[in-house]
């Protein structure tokens, strides 16, 4: 299962709509006038098909393609997450020094 609209608010899209996805991801337009129609009713008209059919058929890829872009937001944040770590890890070492070390010479050249 994926959320395509929960996808579009982590990676702050301007909408989530299927029809905003269908329009960036696969450069097709599609007629939402049938998204409000009665989906109850039986059997579906030949409009209510395709109108489904179109919507399913990209979903998929617009999922694909969604999900790479998390994936590539997910390791931009690991490695601002890592260079966190990493000057926690000098700022801690530089508390554990004596003051009239703090402006030597080795420890301009750790922070650097």
């Amino acid at each position: 299962m994926f959320d395509t609209a929960k996808a579009c608010e982590i990676l702050s899209k301007p909408q989530k709509s299927l029809a905003y996805l269908l329009e960036v991801y696969c450069e097709v337009t599609t007629d939402k006038t049938m998204q409000r129609g009665d989906w109850r009713l039986r059997p579906l008209t030949p409009e209510m098909i395709e109108y489904a059919r179109t919507d399913a058929h990209y979903l998929l890829y617009i999922a694909n393609c969604l999900a790479s872009e998390l994936h590539a937001k997910a390791c931009v944040i690991a490695q601002i997450w890592s260079a966190c770590n990493f000057m926690q890890k000098k700022s801690n070492v530089l508390l554990e020094l004596p003051v009239q070390h703090l402006f030597s010479h080795e420890i301009c050249k750790l922070m650097g």
